[in-house]
């Protein structure tokens, strides 16, 4: 994962820099790399929440250009790596709304673009396999390869596994359903003294 800071959405170019600078990495060294995720979510800008509507779209877009400029370092250094994004489960919901004008999961996943995307349902937004199958149903039915991404906190421990066999036997039907990734907030003591 990389680009996990909000300020490549104000100077797009610096995500073509720095995957350019990991895929050398990989390339001179030899590994083996299945993918590049990127986690700079325009929502999570501290001014996303006051934006007007056009403001939002403005910030949408250079986020866009993040996405391709990253696209564009991978079709240049590793053409094979998969590229993925997180993105937050209400974008395509929103763009129906005429709040963006391009936060469908076609905007986002395309030969330009990403391989899939990874909509993040947590903090409310999951907790229960209704939730997820419903804040996730956007990205599906946008016909798009869609990871679903959910928090362990959300879900009680002892069921979380019958959680994502649930999960997993309702999406199975869908082709653009890729899986679930699981993810865990840690706030770590010593990360205030960086």
């Amino acid at each position: 994962m990389c680009l996990e800071n909000t300020d490549y959405i104000d100077n797009p170019i610096l995500a073509y820099n720095e995957i350019s600078e990991i895929l050398k990495f990989v390339n001179e060294n030899n590994l083996d790399i299945e993918g590049i995720h990127i986690d700079c979510e325009p929502h999570g800008r501290e001014d996303w929440k006051t934006a007007s509507v056009e403001e939002k779209n403005d910030i949408f877009n250079n986020y866009l250009k993040v996405i391709e400029y990253g696209r564009q370092a991978i079709n240049e250094f590793r053409p094979n790596t998969k590229y993925s994004a997180a993105v937050a489960w209400w974008y395509s919901a929103i763009t129906k709304n005429k709040e963006l004008v391009y936060g469908r999961g076609g905007d986002l996943v395309n030969k330009d673009r990403l391989d899939f995307i990874i909509p993040m349902i947590y903090d409310g937004a999951g907790g229960t396999v209704e939730k997820v199958i419903s804040n996730s149903e956007d990205y599906i039915t946008d016909n798009v390869s869609t990871v679903i991404g959910i928090a362990v906190n959300d879900y009680n421990y002892n069921n979380f596994n019958n959680i994502i066999q649930e999960i997993k036997k309702r999406r199975r039907e869908s082709k653009y359903f890729k899986g679930i990734s699981i993810f865990a907030n840690h706030l770590y003591p010593d990360w205030d003294d960086f």
